[in-house]
């Protein structure tokens, strides 16, 4: 029995046969056992009401997207309500799309897929859906009544692709436009024609457990939308991928980019520009250079997304650091992603 606990630790004086003022030592020991026993009890109900109305929930990113937190495999009523409905989502949405309505099957499927309540198993069942939504109503130059993300636009004499993404503030780069509309990124635009304008910015989620990216269109006020699902190759266990929210780093993305092969200490080897022997960047060198926003990884440098020489490194745990991705893929994520609207939330 400890001080504090309101029970002396000096025993009584020689002749007494209790601790107490009266009845036995037998009787005043189970007394003294009973208090102390309701004391912990009522010290753990408080420290349990405590834990649960102050452990914090799930944090979520700039853009809202749910990361790890300790809250997140208490069950309750509104996570079972919350399961229900991505479930929900996700049935409405299939629905949708065997209907042909493919602006609100595309919204119900990323509903239900950025709820984080679907199973592996639900998630792979509507990823080529989504893909093909994606594809037929933002990536094909295609325009369907409704869609909020999605405007024609009708060429005046003057205009590029870079003003029109300037002007109206889409926040896409002007090669997505290029990609979409199939132009040639040299090309003049014929004053008068009409093309599908797209507004932005897009983002990326990187689950590095299980070596995928994906990336989704969201605007405020707008509904996440699902576009495309990629591998990813990740740092090895001395160069680990960092966590955490990226934003594209302004005026650094590339292509042609030169490569720096590691040195030992302070030697540097010279650099192997696009094309030469052994250049291992892809084959048209693009490269997203990531900028850190949490203060754990703000102050780290040369993270990056690029292509590769090597297919077979896409899935494992090899580079430096940097993640990499299949030449076609890069190709995609060089045209969405935007210089510091677009970001890239690295989960373990």
């Amino acid at each position: 029995m400890g001080r504090g606990m309101g029970v002396s630790p000096v025993r009584p004086p020689a002749g007494r046969q209790g601790w107490g003022t009266g009845g036995t030592g037998d009787e005043a020991m189970k007394g003294s056992t009973v208090r102390l026993v309701a004391v912990v009890i009522g010290l753990g109900a408080i420290a349990g009401l405590a834990i649960w109305r102050f452990w914090p929930g799930p944090a979520e990113d700039a853009n809202g997207d749910q990361r790890p937190g300790p809250s997140a495999s208490r069950p309750s009523k509104k996570a079972a309500a919350d399961l229900a409905a991505a479930r929900k989502a996700q049935e409405d949405g299939l629905a949708l799309y065997n209907a042909g309505e493919m602006i609100e099957a595309r919204r119900k499927l990323s509903e239900a897929f950025f709820s984080g309540h679907l199973t592996h198993e639900q998630e792979n069942k509507i990823i080529p859906v989504m893909t093909e939504l994606a594809d037929k109503t933002l990536l094909s130059g295609n325009f369907y009544s409704g869609d909020p993300y999605v405007f024609r636009q009708m060429i005046e004499r003057g205009d590029t692709l870079s003003s029109l993404a300037k002007k109206w503030e889409l926040r896409v780069p002007w090669r997505f436009l290029a990609k979409i509309n199939n132009l040639d990124s040299t090309a003049v635009i014929r004053e008068g024609a009409s093309i599908t304008m797209v507004q932005g910015p897009f983002h990326a989620i990187v689950r590095k457990s299980r070596f995928l990216m994906d990336v989704y269109l969201h605007r405020e006020k707008m509904p996440k939308i699902f576009i495309k699902r990629f591998g990813v190759g990740i740092g090895n266990e001395t160069s680990p991928t960092p966590n955490g929210l990226w934003e594209v780093t302004p005026g650094g993305k590339q292509e042609k980019t030169p490569w720096y092969p590691p040195g030992s200490g302070l030697i540097r080897r010279t650099k192997i520009q696009w094309g030469e022997p052994g250049y291992p960047l892809g084959k048209k060198g693009y490269w997203i250079p990531l900028t850190g926003r949490d203060p754990e990884n703000r102050n780290i440098p040369g993270i990056g997304m690029h292509g590769t020489n090597d297919p077979t490194s896409v899935g494992k745990a090899v580079s430096l650091g940097c993640l990499r991705l299949l030449d076609e893929d890069m190709e995609w994520a060089f045209a969405m992603l935007y210089d510091k609207w677009s970001t890239v939330l690295v989960l373990p």
